[in-house]
């Protein structure tokens, strides 16, 4: 993986401005690996998400400014983490397919990719979601008249999130305002696309007022390094 100059991340976001969160950070993904999107949405959600946190360590460090709401009473929490607090230490699951003995069952199964995670997105429900995704992954129930029940789903989908625990991340959060404490997995995704959508406005800023001010090209202006744009953009608003 390589770091992505200015001009590169702004034509990753600007091709994928109306796409899904996965799929703009695919964008980003794309370009500084090397590969296709489909070797990309081909990995499992855990491997990618790795790469996804690489990238923004590469290109924005490893503190990250976060906020969500609390589920119980609608607070606005504010929080930081750090890449390091979201990195799992486990190897990445093998790419074969995987065997879960359940009760009167075996099946045979492979780890959800983000293709998986994409193509179950538009569910009306969660619990939608999360029945569309095991029946993707699903290869073969030995034996075949064995119905997959709310039970054997829920030990299918441990046994997936066992063998590849960077795909679900869990936060620990408490709410300052009511002390409810919960947690939520982190959306290495969407958080990467907001943060680059903020970026991308404020690099566009800056392009703005140098064109404006100095007649430079945005090309030009994208040449300059962080520090030089800021310092000219400080001149030039004095």
């Amino acid at each position: 993986m390589r770091s992505l100059n200015a001009a590169e991340m702004l034509d990753a976001w600007e091709a994928s401005l109306a796409a899904p969160a996965h799929e703009r950070a695919t964008a980003l993904l794309a370009r500084a690996t090397g590969d296709d999107r489909e070797s990309l949405d081909a990995l499992p959600v855990g491997a990618w998400d790795a790469l996804l946190l690489e990238l923004r360590e590469r290109e924005f460090g490893t503190h990250m400014e976060c906020e969500t709401r609390c589920p119980a009473c609608a607070e606005r929490l504010e929080f930081a983490l750090d890449t390091s607090a979201l990195r799992v230490d486990a190897e990445a699951p093998a790419a074969a397919s995987h065997r879960a003995a359940l009760e009167g069952a075996t099946v045979t199964f492979r780890v959800p990719t983000v293709g998986d995670l994409a193509a179950c997105a538009d569910a009306a429900e969660p619990e939608e979601a999360a029945r569309a995704l095991l029946a993707r992954c699903v290869e073969r129930i030995d034996p075949e008249h064995v119905v997959l029940d709310d039970a054997k789903q829920a030990a299918l989908a441990a046994r997936m999130a066992e063998l590849d625990p960077q795909a679900d991340v869990p936060i620990a959060l408490v709410c300052p305002a009511c002390a409810h404490a919960w947690t939520e997995p982190f959306d290495a995704a969407a958080f990467v696309a907001r943060e680059v959508d903020g970026w991308a406005h404020h690099v566009l800023d800056e392009v703005h007022v140098l064109a404006t001010r100095y007649g430079w090209s945005e090309r030009h202006v994208l040449a300059l390094s962080p520090a030089r744009r800021r310092y000219y953009v400080e001149r030039a608003t004095q």
